[in-house]
């Protein structure tokens, strides 16, 4: 049978309705779901995912594209995603599409530099206002875009630093000049001026995890000679001070592509603190984490949050572990060595500082 007439006798069943199907023998669907899902605006790739399947993160394992749409791989608010058995085995796939022929393409850029991405069926962090299916950037953009996580003070120290401001100002906005010290840099161009932040503390030791870098403003270096030089800032989140330090930009450029998906190793870490001035974490705030690329994090691996199960008997003074309680998921979408930032997924409660995180 052609490719094309079983798309077309798949299509006779799509259009039957939204059935739903039985229990499947294959786990991987969940019992009793329906056939198909209308993905609205603001959906998430993982939410779609949920819909249908046991375990979202085996997404990839049943994807069929559908030859009879245009880049079948690719998801728009409007689109029909639903359920078909080949050869007995669970598929998903497009089968019908409002926004067919819109362009695919869209322009980001880094560095100044305008360059244009494909879109695929991943989560995509590009632009705040795409069609496409992505975990709601606008939570996380401040922190996708800029902050990072440095291994202590003294790596945050090497990097050069606004010593004065033009006119003995003490504080500088979009627009006005800083002079800066350090060879870090040997050309104009973009950079960010970042603050230190709060120190990372593990909640067992007491002992400093890592230091936060915050982003102030976006600067350009007009010209540096013999280790000093001046700077014009941009725009700026809050006012610029001395003491400030100066990154490239493109330091802060994470990975554009996410995909929930489990870590390659098995690893068990900590909550180690809720980014921002809040002290517990809800769905879509961003977390820090205990886990970093020497544990093999990458982005888009997605952990389950469970609450600590050893608590301390107050009569006996012996721990005892409790049954686990999971709590809920975050995805990691930077990862530094030692930590990485991470954003929460689903909770069923509060997520604090002390959680355990282990594989999803």
């Amino acid at each position: 049978m052609g490719t094309n007439v079983m798309w077309r006798l798949l299509s006779v069943l799509i259009m039957v309705g939204s059935f739903v199907f039985p229990a499947s023998s294959q786990s991987i669907v969940k019992e009793g779901v329906e056939g198909s899902y209308t993905i609205k605006k603001g959906d998430s790739l993982w939410k779609v995912a949920e819909h249908f399947l046991e375990n979202p993160k085996r997404w990839k394992e049943i994807w069929l594209a559908n030859p009879q749409i245009k880049n079948p791989n690719l998801l728009y608010p409007g689109d029909v995603v639903t359920l078909l058995y080949v050869d007995g085995k669970p598929r998903l796939t497009v089968s019908s599409r409002e926004t067919e022929g819109k362009p695919l393409l869209t322009e980001s850029k880094r560095n100044g530099v305008s360059r244009t991405i494909k879109m695929s069926p991943k989560i995509k962090a590009t632009s705040l206002d795409k069609k496409t299916i992505i975990v709601p950037l606008s939570q996380i953009a401040r922190f996708l875009s800029v902050n990072r996580i440095f291994k202590n003070s003294s790596e945050l120290a090497k990097a050069p630093y606004i010593f004065s401001m033009h006119n003995h100002r003490i504080i500088a906005g979009p627009g006005d000049q800083v002079y800066i010290r350090g060879y870090l840099f040997d050309r104009p161009g973009r950079y960010a001026i970042i603050r230190e932040g709060k120190k990372i503390l593990d909640p067992f030791t007491g002992k400093v995890s890592g230091v936060e870098g915050i982003k102030i403003a976006d600067a350009k270096l007009i010209h540096l000679v013999d280790g000093k030089g001046v700077v014009e800032v941009l725009d700026a989140r809050m006012s610029v001070k001395i003491g400030d330090r100066l990154f490239g930009a493109d330091v802060f450029v994470p990975e554009l592509e996410f995909f929930p998906k489990t870590p390659n190793e098995t690893v068990t870490g900590k909550l180690l603190a809720v980014v921002g001035e809040r002290i517990k974490a809800g769905k879509y705030d961003s977390v820090i984490i205990s886990l970093g690329a020497r544990e093999g994090l990458q982005p888009g691996d997605m952990l389950a949050v469970q609450e600590s199960s050893l608590v301390r008997d107050e009569v006996t003074g012996k721990n005892i572990r409790l049954p686990i309680k999971k709590l809920g998921s975050i995805m990691v979408y930077r990862p530094f060595e030692r930590l990485s930032y991470g954003i929460v997924m689903s909770s069923i409660e509060d997520l604090q500082v002390g959680d355990d995180l282990t594989n999803y």
